[in-house]
């Protein structure tokens, strides 16, 4: 076997036991930009989940902002239920969000917008309603204020 496969292995085993750290977030844009000038949008945090996880998967993930795909083969072939970033960096402005939460063997799909200001941070979270449909919401980092709503374009 060449060193590159023993790599591969290895980058598997600890991806499917949970041992490597978060990925970083997705970048949204084209060029360089100071981090400053951006806004931050990621998914309530989780459980974190293994591939040997008996207690089921629950996960939301951004899949794509202002129509353009986050998903990455390479995210879903190494994290095998994950293929969209839970984190991504947008710049400023009026943003439309497509959000996927997994939740074993389920999932719901949403659709958001915000208006993104420079340095701040959102959550997206997810919620069950009575009925037993999803609902998606952005807010604040640190405020926790409501921001932003439901995409119906």
């Amino acid at each position: 076997m060449c060193r590159m496969q023993y790599v591969l292995i290895l980058v598997v085993a600890l991806g499917s036991t949970g041992c490597l750290s978060p990925l970083p977030p997705a970048k949204t844009f084209q060029g360089e930009e100071d981090l400053s000038a951006l806004a931050v949008i990621e998914a309530e945090p989780h459980r974190p989940y293994t591939a040997f996880d008996v207690n089921g998967f629950d996960h939301v993930m951004i899949t794509a902002v202002d129509g353009k795909s986050t998903e990455d083969a390479v995210r879903k072939y190494l994290f095998p239920g994950m293929e969209a970033p839970e984190k991504v960096m947008v710049q400023p402005g009026r943003r439309y969000l497509s959000v996927r939460w997994r939740l074993n063997r389920s999932w719901a799909n949403g659709k958001l917008w915000l208006d993104a200001e420079a340095g701040k941070s959102y959550v997206v979270h997810k919620t069950f309603l009575p009925d037993g449909k999803a609902r998606f919401w952005i807010a604040e980092g640190p405020s926790g204020k409501t921001v932003g709503g439901i995409d119906t374009r």
